[in-house]
């Protein structure tokens, strides 16, 4: 378990924490998957390029394992930031800053 994902468990686990603190933290997680998919699809792109090899197989099983390792640390975040995301539910006094807003009066 990585420290950004024990940091967001013990954020959910937090009765005291804020939208505010699990915001920024939410942020941090989501930029870490985004940061893990580019590398997994690098990894992925050098197995192909391996495959057209045949002296190469050390290096496909490096590959294949850090591969294995990057689809885990997905898995565990992605399932660490759905909790903190249903702990702290979104509603009318916090909008999400993407989402747009309308005019009332």
């Amino acid at each position: 378990m990585s420290a950004l994902e024990r940091a967001l468990a013990a954020l959910r686990d937090d009765r005291e924490a804020t939208w505010a603190q699990a915001e920024a933290m939410m942020t941090d997680g989501y930029a870490r998957v985004l940061t893990l998919e580019a590398e997994r699809l690098h990894v992925m792109r050098e197995l192909v390029d391996l495959a057209n090899h045949t002296d190469t197989a050390d290096r496909a099983a490096a590959l294949t394992s850090k591969l294995d390792g990057i689809g885990r640390e997905l898995t565990a975040l992605r399932s660490t930031l759905n909790d903190v995301k249903r702990r702290f539910p979104r509603n009318e006094h916090s909008p999400s800053p993407l989402s747009p807003q309308t005019a009332t009066g």
